[in-house]
């Protein structure tokens, strides 16, 4: 506006008065040193603080420190307040409120901050810290500075099944679990065990978490009918449902067993063996349920029949030759 007026005042004519274009171009020269000034403050208030490296990514409860100072000397008394925008992640604990003068302006004054750790999985967010300088010193007041500190989680939204696994009474087939949450929620949180085997079965298995009990152990018996033999795979399937993001649609497992009974493994099958091992192996069980004078009684009639198969197959393999014989006599007459 301030430029338009002058233009305004510019002679259009050459029989002006040369009194207004005296005051025109005095006029100009001023609005010139005044958007000088102008621009050279504005630079100057952004450069009164100087800040050294701040860190760029926190883990919950880690504490990080900076420095800060001016760039020059005040003539007046200058306040720094460090504030952050986001209490419920990121604490300034120290340098607060920080001051400085003629004497200690270039002095760096300490700046700690911490990443609040708490017991809630609310993943990574930004936290803004921000410098602002109050003075009577108009180059100094006003003057502000942002930080952009990024804050890691530390927690993991989970479901919470101890013992694991669960060994139950082999007479009674009887046991318990117990349930919890491994974070703090920010709403409710409904959790249902189920089984993956129809033959046992649960009470106590519904349950509900909120910030308050989170973190408190809620029982679930456990019982087994007479069918589960306990060797094969039986697994408890927790899951949840929530408002809360982290805690909606999570599932925890847990194997059942019965106490003393292993598992069957799933080894592969046997080779078939030949006949001849089979049956050696089936005569050496037989053997070891004789007393001493009936397997020696085997022994000898074994030996017999070894004998009487021999001479047959002697006696079978002469004949044979005899034949062969006369065969190759009766082709030789003709």
């Amino acid at each position: 506006m301030f430029h338009f007026f002058l233009l305004s005042l510019q002679p259009n004519h050459v029989k002006a008065d040369r009194k207004v274009e005296k005051m025109y171009k005095k006029l100009m020269m001023m609005a010139a040193a005044l958007m000088l000034s102008v621009m050279v403050f504005g630079q100057e208030m952004a450069d009164q603080l100087v800040v050294s490296v701040t860190p760029a990514e926190m883990t919950e409860g880690e504490e990080a420190r900076f420095t800060v100072a001016l760039a020059s000397a005040p003539q007046k008394e200058v306040t720094v307040k460090v504030r952050s925008f986001l209490l419920d992640r990121l604490v300034v604990q120290e340098g607060a409120l920080l001051t400085f003068n003629e004497e200690n302006w270039e002095t760096p004054q300490s700046v700690v901050v911490k990443a609040v750790d708490d017991n809630i999985s609310n993943g990574e967010q930004q936290a803004e810290v921000t410098l602002l300088t109050i003075s009577k010193e108009k180059a100094f007041n006003d003057c502000k500075r942002t930080l952009l500190i990024n804050v890691k989680d530390n927690d993991q939204a989970g479901i919470s099944i101890t013992p694991n696994p669960i060994e139950l009474n082999k007479q009674m087939r009887t046991g318990s679990i117990f349930v919890k949450l491994t974070t703090q929620p920010t709403s409710e949180v409904n959790v249902v065990v189920r089984s993956t085997d129809s033959n046992v079965s649960l009470t106590g298995n519904t349950m509900t978490f909120n910030a308050l009990n989170w973190n408190v152990l809620q029982e679930v018996n456990v019982m087994a009918s007479e069918r589960v033999t306990g060797t094969e795979p039986i697994c408890l399937v927790a899951s949840s449902r929530s408002e809360t993001t982290a805690y909606n649609c999570l599932t925890a497992g847990c194997d059942v067993r019965i106490a003393g009974v292993e598992l069957k493994k799933d080894e592969p099958e046997p080779a078939p063996q030949p006949e001849e091992e089979v049956g050696k192996k089936g005569k050496q069980k037989k053997e070891k349920q004789l007393s001493p004078e009936q397997l020696k009684k085997q022994r000898e009639k074994e030996k017999a029949a070894a004998k009487k198969a021999a001479e047959k197959k002697k006696a079978a393999a002469k004949k044979a030759a005899e034949k062969r014989k006369k065969e190759a006599a009766k082709k030789k007459r003709k």
